[in-house]
């Protein structure tokens, strides 16, 4: 019997023992031969929408399903006998797996979350239980292992986590320049290797006003394809971006030459809109991590994009609020010095009448001259705030 029937045979043979003892009301099939029985257990592995595999102490594959094959992208063909290290390139797998023998041994389960590879080379989260298989209390035969792809969770979690970040880093900003470097510093290297942002600007040219890689030692190559290979056509380019405010995902840019030699392997190009109006275009890069983005990529960028869109419309409805009460001091100040000025008018008539009125009283009471002159006198002393005074009239010999 070989080592796949052996461990199906003591698998599955193992779970229709434990479950008979554990019900009266269950029963065994009952099969014309062994292989019958071993066929029907194949069956029912593969019929399991989990990736199942098993492998010796040494890591060596005895058993791959239906869904292992699916998940993983070998056929079993492929795999059996070989080493799961080679296969999955998740070296940390049989490690852990050895290192907790102890609390398998005790028939307990032990899980973990590794990164593996697939044939095509893709990279995923897998999360991995795994238990262990023996004919007694000492052979140890084999380790199980079921697993799944959790890349959609750690997905979700991740774009929760950014978005959260994004919210918390932006919320005191109020500048162009400070949220733009924002984002590009929030979206390296979790969700893309280069991020570059362009503006619009008032003549309706294209700016590049903030860029980030994802460290000091990234390649110049890629920085020189942003600045000067970026596609621009009206068709695909950043200008049909800006002009139908519908993102553009490139999940595999290897074809373009110039992408290429720069070792892009995949761009999105994404609207930046304040409403009413579009403000530029992000554009996020994958080249030296070798990921390729698909359309979660896609939605977790136009997420952040978006906030980042509501803070510039904040710092532009912020700047427009500045710039209004600037106005409105500015008009409040003028209109009060003109209304103390005629004010001060109005008070200088006003000490002018009266000045008048008590003249022309006075006038009338008397023909006088000398007291005309004095009283005359006394009305300048008092007009230019003086002590002293006096009138004279002009003698016809001067």
């Amino acid at each position: 019997m070989n080592s796949a029937a052996s461990f199906q045979e003591r698998r599955c043979g193992k779970q229709h023992a434990e479950k008979s003892r554990g019900s009266s009301m269950s029963s065994t099939p009952v099969f014309d031969s062994n292989d019958d029985r071993l066929r029907f257990e194949a069956q029912l592995l593969n019929a399991v929408e989990q990736a199942i595999l098993a492998v010796d102490l040494t890591g060596r594959i005895i058993f791959w399903n239906r869904f292992a094959e699916k998940l993983y992208g070998w056929p079993v063909a492929d795999v059996q006998g070989r080493n799961i290290d080679e296969v999955l390139a998740a070296p940390l797998l049989m490690e852990s797996a050895r290192a907790n023998l102890g609390q398998l041994r005790r028939g307990e389960s032990w899980s973990g979350e590794f990164l593996v590879q697939r044939q095509d080379r893709t990279t995923f989260i897998a999360h991995v239980s795994a238990s262990l298989i023996q004919d007694d209390k000492t052979t140890l035969i084999s380790i199980v292992a079921m697993s799944r792809d959790s890349t959609a969770q750690q997905q979700l979690h991740e774009a929760n986590r950014l978005l959260a970040e994004a919210s918390a880093r932006l919320a005191s900003a109020v500048g162009y320049e400070t949220q733009l470097t924002t984002l590009a510093q929030l979206a390296v290297p979790q969700l893309a290797d280069w991020c570059a942002v362009h503006l619009l600007q008032a003549d309706g040219t294209l700016e590049q006003v903030a860029v980030a890689p994802a460290g000091i030692g990234t390649p110049q190559a890629a920085h020189d394809w942003l600045q000067n290979y970026l596609p621009s056509d009206e068709v695909d380019g950043l200008p049909a971006v800006l002009r139908n405010g519908a993102p553009k995902l490139v999940s595999d840019a290897t074809a373009n030459q110039q992408a290429a030699a720069a070792a892009i392997n995949s761009y999105m190009i994404v609207p930046l809109i304040a409403r009413p109006q579009t403000l530029g275009a992000i554009t996020f890069v994958a080249a030296e991590s070798g990921r390729r983005f698909d359309l979660n990529a896609l939605a977790l960028a136009e997420n952040l994009v978006s906030h980042i869109a509501i803070y510039l419309d904040k710092a532009r409805l912020y700047r427009e609020s500045q710039r209004l009460n600037a106005e409105l001091e500015q008009r409040v100040s003028d209109r009060t010095a003109a209304l103390q000025a005629a004010v001060e008018q109005l008070k200088q008539s006003e000490a002018t009448i009266q000045t008048l009125f008590r003249i022309s009283t006075k006038l009338n009471a008397t023909l006088d001259v000398d007291v005309i002159l004095d009283e005359l006198a006394q009305e300048a002393i008092r007009l230019v705030n003086g002590e002293s005074g006096f009138a004279g009239l002009r003698t016809a010999d001067g």
